[in-house]
């Protein structure tokens, strides 16, 4: 059985913190302001900075620039063109990039932000299973943690993602940070699974730590190159048991 909740938003689970989804341009009077979108429980713009008369013809530039850097991280490039722009901007970009871009795991994807679609509670191994490999299949990033209920029974809280967060493959082999105050007891990563369904036998780890009473965390990514192009990358799983007690409902993914 699958309990639809109200949307998820991966900000909140962090602790309140936004997060930058884009930038865009706004112009008035000859001039030009950028703004970043920030996505949170309230989206909001905030201005990153002004371009004057003489420089408003260089938005369209910024912004994409801007847009670039969030998904590519590429510092050299931005650097380049932030060069040829009024000190006064550049250091106003930078402040911006410096105190609200920070590169944050799991954020990314190929395409962009990775953004919360839907938070659903599911009961069954059964539903588990084809939940995640159907979200598998078709390249929606999934987070899901084990959690008992009001009523003792055990099920899984799964945030379903608009896409698998990226992750080069200079950067590691996971999208999703474990807690620090918690020890890891074991790590189960797709890649190295040979023979039969990466799912079937995800979803039987899972379950089967679940069976012995322990908070189990899963979760997909993307990994490639440094290229970020889906043509070299693949689709992967890791599965995180902790040695600790399946936390009640409403805490696991506040983790």
């Amino acid at each position: 059985m699958f309990v639809m909740l109200p949307d998820g938003d991966l900000a909140d689970r962090d602790g309140g913190s936004m997060s930058v989804s884009q930038f865009v341009a706004h112009r008035s009077a000859g001039k030009a302001r950028v703004f970043a979108l920030i996505r949170g429980s309230v989206d909001s713009l905030e201005v990153v900075t002004s371009l004057g008369a003489d420089d408003a013809h260089v938005a369209d530039d910024l912004v994409r620039e801007l847009n670039f850097f969030l998904v590519e991280r590429d510092e050299l490039s931005l650097k380049v063109f932030l060069d040829r722009l009024p000190e006064a901007v550049q250091m106003a970009v930078r402040a911006f990039l410096r105190d609200r871009c920070q590169a944050k795991l799991g954020t990314m994807s190929i395409y962009g932000a990775v953004e919360p679609l839907k938070l659903l509670y599911i009961y069954s191994r059964e539903d588990f299973r084809e939940f995640l490999g159907a979200a598998y299949l078709i390249g929606l990033g999934v987070e899901a943690s084990n959690e008992i209920d009001e009523d003792g029974g055990t099920g899984w809280a799964v945030q379903l993602l608009t896409a698998e967060p990226f992750v080069r493959a200079s950067e590691g082999r996971r999208a999703w940070a474990p807690p620090g105050d918690v020890s890891l007891s074991s790590t189960w990563m797709s890649r190295n699974h040979t023979g039969g369904s990466v799912v079937d036998h995800a979803v039987h780890i899972a379950e089967t730590a679940t069976a012995r009473g322990y908070w189990v965390h899963l979760h997909t990514f993307e990994q490639g190159d440094d290229e970020r192009t889906d043509s070299s990358s693949s689709s992967e799983i890791v599965v995180d048991v902790f040695d600790a007690p399946i936390p009640p409902s409403g805490d696991d993914l506040d983790e």
